[in-house]
């Protein structure tokens, strides 16, 4: 079924709801403006339309940045994609050659078969995780629609399972070059835009150059495309007639609710894990709450009696590892990291999709 004009609200609604929709943790600028660039230009021949109401925030002297997305702007992408496919045969196959093609030039680096060894070739690298996002994005979309073919469906819960383990180590291959060859910058590489980093082709950067990328260290934001210190976040909020979506951290809560991913029972005390590189203080037995995982998670999963996440969705990297690990499994609770805190005793009834706060 062709995109039509009634099928694209002119209003998305006043104001426009932000929600937390991913949290990412040890990822550069660069990896975020791939991010942005995809989804707010290049998915347009795949969707007649462009995302819009796109938030990245980072937070002050932290790596970690948060996702936004206005929920209903995001559900009509997946509303759109059976009836994209069902009006395209050759739709999924384009996105398979697309995906293939960008991600087998991307592959090497990040098995560690090949070394980026100059700005050119690190150019390159970037180009095409930016041309692979969008293909990416959509295969991941699909298992979790209804109306597509379950063969789309399984090929493409395929693509994400070999993807999945290698494609956290895409910005490691871009930090490793800059940190070896640019020591000199070594402090502000997680916060140079693409520009700012390409441009070494032709000359170092200029003190005062450096030292208006360093005040992104506070806090930084990509809004509607544009890079701005997180200071001004609200001024751009208002601007775009935006707000962000409260999250409740009412402590005293008996329950929390959320999609049971991987079913039975485990109880224990929570472990909250906020940075990847502390998911090594959890021990056995513990529940591991946290934003969301990826598969620097995975040893510490292996150890929890069961697992909660604010995020993701049933194909995301929590729901897929836990079952294959067989680990009581409940997503999308939302503010679990906000209400939960470490030591906490918790009951995870994940055939239900509960968690109970025994204290």
């Amino acid at each position: 079924m062709p995109t039509t004009a009634e099928d694209i609200p002119s209003d998305w609604g006043s104001p426009i709801v932000l929600s937390r929709t991913f949290t990412r943790d040890g990822h550069t600028l660069l990896f975020f403006k791939a991010w942005d660039t995809s989804e707010a230009t290049l998915i347009y021949p795949w969707y007649d339309k462009t995302v819009k109401n796109l938030l990245f925030m980072g937070e002050k002297d932290s790596n970690k940045v948060s996702i936004w997305y206005h929920t209903p702007e995001l559900d009509w992408f997946y509303r759109r994609l059976p009836h994209k496919i069902a009006a395209d045969s050759e739709y999924y196959p384009r996105l398979q050659i697309e995906f293939d093609q960008h991600w087998h030039a991307l592959l090497p680096y990040v098995q560690g078969q090949k070394k980026v060894a100059s700005i050119d070739e690190l150019e390159s690298f970037y180009q095409n995780l930016v041309l692979w996002w969008v293909p990416m994005a959509i295969v991941l979309m699909i298992p979790d629609c209804e109306e597509i073919p379950q063969a789309i469906k399984t090929d493409s819960l395929n693509r994400r399972r070999q993807t999945q383990e290698f494609s956290s180590r895409l910005d490691e291959v871009m930090v490793a070059f800059l940190a070896e060859n640019y020591p000199e910058y070594k402090d502000i590489l997680y916060v140079m835009t693409p520009e700012e980093v390409f441009a070494l082709k032709r000359e170092k950067l200029s003190d005062s150059k450096v030292e208006k990328i360093r005040q992104r260290l506070s806090g930084y934001c990509i809004f509607h495309t544009e890079l701005f210190l997180r200071e001004k976040l609200a001024e751009k909020l208002a601007e775009y007639g935006a707000v962000l979506e409260g999250e409740p951290s009412i402590r005293g809560r008996e329950e929390l609710k959320g999609a049971p991913v991987s079913p039975g029972k485990a109880r224990g005390k929570v472990r909250l894990v906020l940075y990847k590189d502390d998911v090594n203080k959890l021990e056995a037995g513990e529940v591991l709450v946290t934003e969301m995982t990826s598969p620097e998670f995975v040893p510490g999963m292996q150890r929890a009696a069961g697992i909660i996440t604010d995020e993701g969705g049933v194909t995301s990297h929590a729901a897929i590892v836990s079952r294959e690990l067989r680990k009581p499994c409940v997503i999308g609770v939302k503010n679990a990291t906000k209400v939960l805190r470490t030591g906490d005793l918790v009951e995870i009834d994940a055939d239900q999709g509960i968690v109970r706060i025994l204290r």
